[in-house]
């Protein structure tokens, strides 16, 4: 197969040249005639085409690159753009964004040098924070799933940043403040809930399956722990489902040694039986009951029957019976109980007493 001319992307040359072959041996259905060969003129057009209406992705998230640097460097110099400047920054991240969704292209990311510049983008509190959450998706998408990419980002200390910008603790906040006096890269208040939980699945898909960055998270330099911690401290549900979801997948990991899965237990546990008690979320509850198993599966079992057993059995009581039609969707409340969503009926709750059964089994 002809290789692509200079400036054309391959991948979109090998799609159009098996297209056009395609169609020459089909012919357009007009003729009986077998369709004549390609001309000389007719490539040499076919060929100024593509130069000239293909874009070269990666000379393009270069260009973007560039562009989102340049862009922002007034806030490297202590001073915020306007919101026009942002809006036309944001639309170029989700340019950029469209062109790492295909995994060569992430990958290609990382080889120009685009790590960097977005994670300058990602610390520095005066950029805008729509902006900032867009970068941080960039590189979420750059790293799920891809080695290469995940051993770069970790190489560039990308896990820290997104373990701190997903956790809110008093002390973050604190650290933050007192930074910013002397960085005006620093963050002087605390991440929105949004922009915690773009950082939290940044950190999960940076984490996920990589070794290295699974040990990290449990480290004291990092604290990723106590970031689930505070993420599934919070009243924002969306960040208690990802903090849970994260939670799930990283004690069944296969990297979790015993340390670490004790880590997770000693500090997670407690959260995931108080929130199995009092969330009416039904997406929440499911997630919080299979991390309660996996953790029963994972050599926790007789420590969640001591320290969690009554109060566990209580809560399936209470899906039993919903299971069972008995009261209202309201019906937690009165007992002290969760206040289930109004759309909550007994079809989730079999749902639920199913993964509900899986406990107690593994609690056996």
């Amino acid at each position: 197969m002809a290789s692509a001319p200079d400036g054309v992307d391959p991948a979109a040359w090998a799609a159009l040249l098996k297209w056009s072959i395609a169609q020459t041996a089909e012919g357009d259905g007009t003729s009986s005639e077998p369709p004549a060969p390609l001309s000389k003129e007719k490539k040499e057009f076919l060929e100024a085409v593509m130069k000239d209406g293909v874009v070269d992705l990666v000379k393009r998230a270069g260009e973007i690159l560039e562009a989102l640097h340049e862009g922002t460097k007034p806030c490297r110099e202590g001073t915020a753009i306007d919101d026009d400047a942002t809006d036309r920054l944001v639309g170029l991240m989700e340019e950029l964004m469209d062109i790492v969704e295909q995994i060569d292209f992430a990958m290609a990311l990382v080889q120009i040098g685009g790590v960097s510049p977005l994670l300058a983008i990602i610390e520095n509190g005066l950029v805008a924070e729509e902006l900032r959450r867009e970068a941080l998706a960039v590189l979420a998408t750059v790293a799920q799933n891809n080695p290469y990419a995940q051993d770069a980002l970790m190489s560039q200390g990308a896990l820290p940043i997104f373990v701190r910008i997903a956790d809110s603790s008093a002390s973050a906040s604190t650290d933050a403040a007192a930074d910013a006096a002397a960085d005006a890269s620093a963050p002087a208040t605390p991440a929105s809930n949004q922009l915690r939980l773009k950082a939290l699945h940044a950190m999960s898909c940076l984490a996920r399956g990589n070794t290295a960055a699974e040990a990290a998270l449990v480290s004291a330099e990092v604290r990723g722990v106590e970031t689930l911690e505070s993420c599934l401290a919070t009243d924002f549900i969306r960040l208690q489902r990802k903090a849970t979801f994260v939670t799930s997948a990283l004690i069944l990991s296969d990297d979790a040694d015993a340390a670490a899965l004790a880590a997770y237990y000693g500090r997670l546990a407690p959260i995931l039986v108080a929130q199995a008690e009092t969330s009416g979320d039904i997406d929440l509850r499911e997630n919080t009951v299979k991390a309660l198993t996996t953790f029963a599966n994972r050599g926790f079992g007789e420590s969640i029957k001591e320290e969690y057993g009554a109060r566990l059995d209580a809560v399936m009581a209470l899906c039993e019976a919903r299971s069972k039609g008995a009261g209202t969707p309201m019906a937690g409340a009165a007992a002290g109980g969760p206040v289930f969503d109004e759309d909550e009926n007994g079809e989730n709750a079999t749902a639920e007493l199913s993964l509900w059964a899986e406990l107690r089994a593994a609690l056996k």
